[in-house]
């Protein structure tokens, strides 16, 4: 399997190696994150120093169920898209009205003054995204998606925004 996704992320790049600055300027990365309120899911280790294991600046709060919120944003070279909370499950039916219709189409109005071949959409792999009826809705508004190796999130740029959001 992971030589499968290795060779899938080296033909993506080899594809695109003859990109100019202009190409990539015209990508919209999007990207959707957990964001935990309070607490983390995964575990953080904390280095110390003997007899300091009791010290507040040694000690991390932990909560069993952290209250957490999904989002979905967009970036380009031009800035940053709309950002827009995801309420519960997501099926395609809600991706489209949620994120396509309401956040992407306002972003590209917004930045690329509403002319969707002076854009190309980036979006991951997930059912939902790439299901034939969200396929359709970009064919539909004649927007470009771009081709996505899986499991590639440090191919996607606004990876680093979610960094920084949640420091």
């Amino acid at each position: 399997m992971y030589l499968k996704q290795r060779q899938k992320r080296i033909d993506w790049a080899l594809a695109h190696r003859e990109w100019s600055e202009e190409d990539w300027s015209r990508v919209i990365w999007s990207d959707e994150t957990k964001i935990n309120i309070f607490g983390t899911d995964g575990v953080r280790y904390i280095r110390r120093r003997r007899c300091e294991d009791i010290l507040p600046k040694c000690i991390i709060p932990t909560m069993k169920h952290p209250v957490s919120v999904m989002v979905w944003a967009s970036i380009t070279s031009l800035g940053v898209g709309h950002l827009t909370v995801l309420e519960g499950n997501i099926n395609a039916a809600k991706y489209q009205e949620a994120v396509l219709m309401a956040q992407l189409m306002s972003t590209i109005e917004e930045l690329f003054e509403g002319n969707t071949c002076k854009c190309i959409f980036q979006q991951d792999g997930a059912p939902c995204y790439t299901a034939k009826s969200s396929m359709k809705r970009f064919s539909d508004h004649d927007i470009t998606v771009l081709s996505w190796p899986g499991n590639s999130p440090d191919l996607n740029p606004i990876e680093n925004l979610w960094s920084r959001l949640k420091a």
